[in-house]
Parts: structure tokens; sequence; C-alpha cells
């Protein structure tokens, strides 16, 4: 059933993808038409033709390859790209400006139009929002961040970055967290944050992750993440949160009656009140009439972190630790996340540490040093034993976090769709000091890479209508410029034949050609360059792994 499922998905992303390119095609075509140009083909995908038939002397034709599709106007200046023309060495009538400016334009308009459809489908039925996307509130500081040095604190509202408003946390707008932290022009940020009834002003130096030659360039970022009450997606059976009665989509508002703003916030809660019982309040079942959620208080034990994986050569595997072993306590203090015992390692660096074990039914205490690794712990490596945790708790999120529909009109998609690109045409710009390039962008892998984890998820459809939104007006405005061979350039050419008031000579024509040609392989080179980054990150990303120094094998305490 899993193979059928990813075949199907497949399938939806390959019509989507071909639906957006052949309406775009349409619009030539129809244009051409309606204007009396010779067509000498429509077709759908390329490649050996599957089926074709000649109407009215036009070809039409289904291909083999699933790649969009195409329609051959001669009268065009490119027209020859497609291969052998059957009008090659023949006379045609010339075009008028305006007809050109009209078949180049009619591609982008139909995109236009086409976004204009699903914007109003997305209208009528919704599009889910993460409530980490909407926030504005800060849900997570990373420990040893440039944002904890620097004072920030779940709870944390930021009102302003750089005196821009900031309306959301995610997303490609001006007003948005991760866009202005990312791209950012100065050395510093600063934030203006609500902290209870204060406002202050702190000011924080974003960090660039290191990142290999053949990967894109890491992006500026200060290490928070936005406010998401975790939603529970389901427990495992027998394990310490189905004990407690958690139940498939209660979301956590609460622990020991403080606010929760991350999955965090349980550990962080947990470390401040050593032997304290947890209780987290759930919200469950349907909003009231008067607008609130019913609460149901439960009693949260859980028992130790299971080790997923012990990396070969390193500290814990010397120390005798195994997969599967579940860590009770760390130097006598029980633990029961792994964000606590994580901490607990970082701070005792060189320093043995005791870890108390459950190995079925054996308890033993192992002796382990941590070591900085020398290899796969990112530019700025802490101290590690060299594990992977998994869960003990049985207690399994949804990473989406809590979704509610929102229904923007057409004009609001389409406005929010428009000032994405222009974002990042500023951040692309020679002038802007961002450290946004060009490897930043996305090809047709990204897009369908995108378009299947869409699809993949519960609101599929739902998601995917809404980025076809942004995709298709991105087609409509990208296709505009003037550059060889995208429409703009068609554009460009008609209107300073129109102005001139004359066809351009024989030499002028020439040059022209050369520089539709030259245009074309500076299109195609692009689009390989970003299809390299967009590959080496849907294949290029390797398990991880960690590398130690040569040791002295640790000793095992007699348990």
């Amino acid at each position: 059933m899993a193979i059928l499922k990813i075949i199907g998905i497949l399938l939806e992303v390959v019509l989507l993808f071909n639906l957006l390119i052949v309406v775009h095609e349409l619009g030539h075509f129809f244009a051409a038409k309606w204007r009396g140009l010779v067509i000498e083909g429509f077709g759908i995908w390329f490649g050996k033709p599957l089926w074709q038939k000649k109407i009215n002397g036009v070809n039409y034709s289904l291909g083999c390859i699933p790649a969009g599709g195409f329609v051959k106007l001669p009268q065009l200046m490119d027209s020859a790209i497609e291969g052998d023309s059957e009008y090659a060495g023949k006379e045609l009538p010339r075009l008028k400006p305006l007809d050109k400016i009209i078949v180049a334009f009619a591609g982008p308009l139909f995109s236009f139009g086409l976004a204009c459809v699903f914007a109003v489908l997305v209208w009528q039925i919704g599009r889910p929002v993460s409530e980490g996307e909407r926030t504005t509130q800060i849900g997570y500081v990373l420990p040893g961040s440039p944002a904890e040095k620097a004072g920030l604190q779940a709870g944390d509202s930021i009102k302003t970055i750089d005196g821009t408003p900031i309306t959301r946390w995610g997303g490609q707008s001006a007003g948005s967290v991760t866009w202005r932290i990312a791209g950012g022009e100065e050395p510093t940020a600063k934030l203006e944050i609500q902290r209870g009834t204060e406002t202050k002003t702190l000011e924080v130096t974003p960090e660039v992750e290191a990142t290999k030659w053949y990967q894109r360039r890491g992006l500026r970022a200060i290490g928070i993440a936005g406010t998401s009450h975790p939603m529970v997606a389901k427990t495992e059976p027998g394990s310490a949160a189905a004990k407690a009665g958690f139940l498939p989509n209660d979301v956590l508002v609460r622990v020991g009656g403080e606010p929760i703003y991350f999955d965090s916030s349980i550990s962080s809660w947990a470390k401040r009140h050593p032997g304290q019982p947890i209780v987290i309040t759930v919200e469950r079942g349907a909003k009231r009439a008067d607008g609130t959620m019913p609460t149901v208080d439960l009693t949260f034990e859980p028992r130790g972190i299971l080790v997923a994986e012990v990396f070969p050569r390193s500290p814990a595997s010397e120390a005798g630790l195994l997969a599967k072993d579940r860590i009770l306590a760390v130097d006598d203090q029980p633990v029961a996340f792994g964000e606590n015992f994580i901490r607990h390692i970082h701070g005792h660096l060189g320093k043995p540490v005791a870890l108390t074990i459950e190995r079925g039914t054996e308890t033993k205490t192992l002796i382990v040093t941590p070591e900085i690794p020398i290899e796969g712990g990112g530019d700025k490596p802490k101290p590690s034993i060299g594990i992977q945790l998994d869960r003990a708790d049985g207690l399994v999120f949804d990473l989406r976090g809590k979704m509610s529909p929102v229904f923007p009109s057409p004009y609001e998609q389409i406005a929010e769709a428009t000032g994405m690109i222009i974002e990042t045409m500023k951040k692309l710009s020679p002038t802007s000091k961002s450290g946004i390039g060009v490897q930043h962008m996305g090809g047709p892998v990204m897009m369908m890479r995108v378009y299947y984890l869409l699809f993949e998820s519960p609101e599929g459809w739902r998601l995917v209508l809404w980025f076809s939104v942004v995709i298709n007006v991105n087609l409509a405005i990208m296709n505009m410029l003037p550059i060889p061979p995208l429409d703009g350039s068609h554009i460009t050419l008609a209107l300073i034949e129109m102005i001139r008031g004359r066809a351009p000579g024989a030499r002028t024509q020439k040059m022209v050609e050369y520089v539709q040609i030259a245009g074309t392989f500076l299109v195609i080179g692009f689009m390989l360059f970003v299809t390299a980054f967009d590959v080496q990150d849907v294949f290029g990303g390797k398990k991880p792994t960690l590398r130690f120094p040569p040791r002295t094998p640790a000793t095992q305490a007699p348990g």
C-alpha cells in the first residue's frame, strides 16, 4: 500500500506540473489563432510522439516525456528551438509588433488567470495554516545561540526587526521573522520585543551555518523558533504517555500552570522543578459556545530516555552503551527528557559522567567522558558522547502542529504571492548586501519536491492549491522579464520595433538572433545551476554521524 501511495502522489505531482506549463502554452496558442499566425504544431509533452494528428494545418501531438508542452510559431524568431520546421526556407508574412506583443503576453496572462482560478478555490475551501506560521511570539531559544546570548526568551513577542513591523513568522514577506533575519544587510539585527508589560530592544548578531562547497550557502539565523503548541499525533501502547491519558489531537497548553510555547517547554519546566509531578493541561474536544476550549489536566510520569543509536568508536561505545538502553539518570539526577540530558553532557567536557541505565531487567552504571567530535558536529561542535536519542515517554507529536483554516480573498493571495517575488528580487539585486543569492532560488526539481511533500500531508490538495497560486504568479511575472528567450524579450523587441516604426534590418536581425541564442544558454545555465542544488537537497543528505579522536577505553563501574 505504501508503494501505491507513493506512485499516486508522484502521478499527482506530474499531472499538476504539466497543467501549469500546458496552460501557459495554451495562452500563446489561442492568441496566435486569434491574430492569424502560422501555427506549425501544438504538443503536450516532449520526445517521440505517442500520438499525433494534423488538423487545419496544425500538427497536434502527445509526446512520451511528461515535461510540459510547446507551441511552434515559425514567425517568431526562436521557432527553430523545437527542431526542424516544415516552413524552413519559406517566406512567411512578417508579424506586426502588436501581434508579437499579444502572442507573447498571452502566456503569462494565462498563467496569471490560472493563479486566479486556484485563488478562488482557496478562498472557498480554505488554506490550512499552522500556528507556528502565523505567530510573532518566540517559542524556543536554542541554547548557546545568538538569541540566547542577546537575552531573548521563550514567550517574547517580536514587534519589529530593524524597524520593520513583524506580522508573521515564516514566509518571504517583508513582515516575516525568518525573512527579516535571513535577508538582513547589517552585521546585527535589532529586535523590538514585548515581554509582559515591558517593551525593550535587543541587538542580536546572526550566524551563518557553514556548508560544503557543493551545498547552498547557509542563511543568517539567530536560533529561535515560533510558538507552536505541541499536538499529539499518537501514543505508544503501554508508554508513560498512554498511561497518563493523552489522546490524538490533544493540544498541550500548560505545564505546572505555566504556558507551553514549544515542546521543549515541558523539559525546561521539569529541569526547574526536579522531583515534582509533571501536570500537563491539554485542550481536548470542540470549542465551546463562548469560544473557549475545554481542558483536561494529565499527570505525566516519563521514565528515562531511550538510546536510538551508538556511533562506533565514540565515548559511549567504549563505555559499553548499546542501542535500546534506557538512560534513567545522569550523575544520580533522574532524566526524562533528551534536552536536559544533552545540556548536562555539554557542560561536562572532559569530565567523567555516570549514566544509570536499564537494559532489559538489569540496571547498571556506566562511566563515560564527553569529548568534542572531530567530524560531524557542525562548524561549532559541542561536547558529546556519540549517541542519538529516542523518546522513551511514548508521546509522538504532529510535526505540523495545530492547523487552522484561513480564507484569504483572491486579491490577498495574489498580492501576497507578488510581494514574495518582489522581496526576492530585492535581495537578489546587485545593491543588496544580504546573504541571499541566486543559489537560494529553486527550479523544477524543488517545485516538484514541494508539491510531493504537500500532497503527502493530510491537508493535501488545499495546500497544493495555495502553493499553485504562488507558482503561477511567479511564472507570469518571471516570464515578463526582458531576458531572451522569455516572453518579456519578445515584448521588448516588439515595442522597440513599434517605437522605431520599422522592422529591424538584416544586420540588426542577426544581432538579435545571437542575443537570443546567448540568452537561451544563459537561462539553461541558470536552470542547471539551481537544479544542481535542488538535487543535492533531495539526494545529498547523509545519515548523521560523529567521529571522535582515538581514546583510552572508559571504565565500567560495578552495577
